[in-house]
């Protein structure tokens, strides 16, 4: 008897340690206590685990949080505008290449001529592209208007993030590798414009992590400068 409530009450430390590391942790959205936010909320990649932000003097706060999980922020507006992180991180733990050179307009050009390959949908296209001329991340969405088998007038809208990788002289995608983002059927066009014309893709809030050594890290309202930058490619992973 005697060894279980040692048990248990070193279960009990080790657990409050935990979570009094956690509340350490967190994400401060800057200067976003002057926006009109209904719902705001940190998502663990990989988890189903929502963190809902709170005001804290100027900034909105997501705590407590884990360290090297890798956390999407989403706000909502109450006029119904979505701002959405999204991770362009590579979609391994790889390093880039230090002496990679930039993406060029031709890499763009050559990439979108892969998502212009006939398919199902009716269009392919690139909202986002981060990268180097070794390899980039798209934020692309697919939309399929034309009527199909038991659509009655629906419309297939897709949002995902695709791995190009420049080799044998020239781009590919890397299949298989995709990350779906949104996957949804809608009753048709017009339902189509609401859904995606007060959604803003938010690259600096997407893939945040957060270590012993960057316990708090500091991300701008869109559009505003911030304390402090965005996760490197390298980090964000």
């Amino acid at each position: 008897m005697k060894h279980l409530i040692y048990l248990l009450m070193g279960w009990i430390a080790i657990s409050n340690a935990a979570r009094g590391a956690a509340d350490n942790y967190q994400i401060h959205l800057a200067g976003a206590a002057t926006q009109p936010i209904s719902k705001a909320v940190a998502t663990a990649q990989g988890l189903r685990s929502d963190i809902q932000g709170a005001r804290q003097g100027k900034d909105w706060v997501f705590t407590p949080l884990l360290a090297d999980v890798a956390y999407d922020l989403r706000v909502e507006l109450a006029d119904g505008t979505i701002f959405q992180g999204v991770d362009l991180g590579w979609y391994t733990p790889q390093v880039p290449k230090a002496d990679a050179e930039p993406l060029s307009e031709q890499d763009r050009r050559d990439m979108d001529e892969i998502c212009t390959v006939p398919s199902f949908y009716d269009q392919t296209q690139i909202l986002m592209l981060r990268g180097t001329h070794e390899r980039a991340v798209g934020l692309v969405q697919l939309v399929r208007e034309r009527d199909f088998h038991a659509g009655n007038g629906q419309v297939i809208w897709r949002v995902e993030l695709w791995y190009f990788q420049f080799q044998a002289g020239g781009w590919e995608r890397i299949s298989q590798a995709q990350r779906v983002l949104r996957r949804e059927r809608l009753t048709g066009l017009q339902a189509f414009s609401q859904a995606t014309q007060k959604l803003q893709w938010v690259q600096e809030w997407g893939g945040l992590k957060l270590s012993t050594s960057r316990p708090a890290l500091t991300v701008p309202w869109p559009g505003a400068q911030a304390a402090a930058t965005a996760p490197s490619e390298s980090e964000s992973k």
